[in-house]
């Protein structure tokens, strides 16, 4: 995702008393995912089960999307713009055949997430839970 950047320039002083301006880019805030573009779901880059769950959450969202944009797009296919309507049915068409790979995705999703769950729980069996008062 890409996110609004801000730059901000830096004085940085070295030993030899040198002064050197650069400039650095500094990510300033994330932008939400709204399922307009497909998500990002590389399962090699997936270890923790946050990360899995967050995955899962993007191709949901991304499923209401398509969703909500079936509308749109009969809308548009129901017109008389020839243009109109061959841009709805392409946009469908592509849309439609996303959905087995989103439903593939997440299926490997959702069996990584219990692997990555009970490594997790492996790695925490050995904890004691901390006594305090207040």
């Amino acid at each position: 995702m890409n996110c609004p950047e801000e730059t901000k320039g830096v004085i940085i002083m070295n030993n030899s008393n040198q002064v050197t301006n650069t400039t650095e880019v500094v990510h300033t805030s994330s932008t939400k995912y709204t399922g307009e573009k497909a998500p990002m779901v590389n399962m090699t880059m997936l270890k923790t089960s946050k990360a899995i769950t967050g995955a899962i959450d993007r191709i949901e969202v991304r499923r209401s999307w398509i969703q909500s944009r079936k509308g749109e797009l009969l809308d548009a296919f129901n017109t008389n713009d020839p243009v109109v309507k061959h841009g709805a049915y392409v946009e469908a068409e592509r849309l439609a055949t996303s959905i087995s790979g989103l439903n593939e995705k997440e299926q490997d999703l959702k069996e990584k997430l219990v692997v990555a769950q009970e490594e997790e729980l492996a790695l925490l069996e050995d904890l004691e839970f901390p006594e305090f008062s207040i």
